[in-house]
């Protein structure tokens, strides 16, 4: 350290911001993060290796199932590595500049920042039917009735879910002659999308599989300043229909040129978003308007997913 530039006490303080700093722990995100990819990977793996031979008689359905887990496994990793990135530019900022770093001590948000995160999970494992839940919620949010609130609809909505297709399931197995050796699964997990201009972004995702995989999900959209869910209008304004049509009618144009692809048309495809159109925040901060499999398209062209620009 140079000391002729810079007084002694200056130099304490550096030293001591220095250690603080040396001292910050990881965010556990980022961890959860990794495992969580990790462990759908190898969940996925597992049970698709199982129904191999089945699923080959299906149409491809497996195969785009194992699209949709490359997809969303990608998703979490760039995620990771996102975060990562931010913790290296915070890093580098704090280094070359102790004033900045202090400064950036006093922002609020840094100490209690908005998160999803595990809750509980489920484990069952008995007639023919095994389930695996990681139940997210909501925290750090400044209204705990409203947190409160978001959290009790998560919870409902995956019991709902599990309830709904264990029965299925069992009327499936029952009105069959012969006895279902394949064993049904239900998965259930969460993706955060981030906080991207003050809005938090999640879904709770659910896959089933017996035979073929089914794949649906639950949006979340939280303003974590104004303590409320959001809706498309609320992001692209009062004109939003007109918006989010446009664009994702060009997109079905567009994408409808490469021999692979297919759309449904008239009635049967996309005549318009819905007022409470499913969508999340990616990581420009344009909202992505979802649909699910069959909706818009064939089964084999998968989730679609169309980002929606300002």
């Amino acid at each position: 350290m140079n000391n002729k530039n810079i007084s002694e006490n200056e130099y304490n303080k550096i030293e001591f911001l220095k250690e603080d700093y040396l001292n910050v722990e990881i965010p556990e995100e980022l961890s959860r993060i990794v495992s969580r990819t990790i462990e759908l990977s190898e969940i996925k793996k597992e049970t698709y290796n199982g129904t191999k031979d089945k699923n080959s008689q299906s149409g491809g359905s497996v195969s785009m199932s194992k699209k949709i887990i490359k997809m969303r496994t990608r998703s979490l990793v760039t995620s990771a590595a996102a975060l990562l990135l931010v913790i290296s530019g915070f890093s580098i900022g704090v280094n070359e500049s102790p004033a900045f770093a202090h400064s950036m001590s006093k922002i609020p948000v840094l100490s209690s920042l908005a998160k999803v995160v595990t809750v509980s999970e489920i484990h069952e494992n008995s007639n023919n039917i095994k389930v695996t839940a990681n139940i997210p919620k909501v925290e750090g949010l400044s209204d705990k009735a409203f947190a409160d609130k978001v959290n009790k609809q998560i919870q409902e909505k995956i019991n709902e879910k599990v309830a709904r297709t264990k029965a299925e399931f069992n009327k499936n197995s029952s009105s069959s002659n012969s006895k279902d050796a394949v064993k049904k699964e239900i998965y259930i997990n969460y993706e955060v999308y981030g906080i991207h201009n003050g809005i938090l972004s999640f879904c709770v995702y659910k896959t089933s599989t017996s035979g073929s995989a089914y794949f649906d999900e639950d949006f979340y959209n939280i303003d974590v300043n104004k303590n409320k869910e959001i809706t498309l209008k609320d992001v692209l304004g009062p004109e939003y229909m007109s918006i989010a049509d446009k664009s994702i009618k060009s997109q079905i144009e567009e994408r409808s040129k490469m021999p692979e692809n297919s759309y449904f048309t008239g009635n049967d495809g996309f005549t318009g978003i819905r007022k409470n159109q499913a969508f999340y925040i990616n990581n420009h901060g344009n909202p992505v308007a979802v649909f699910n499999k069959y909706e818009i398209a064939p089964g084999s062209m998968g989730i679609q997913e169309f980002e929606i620009t300002k």
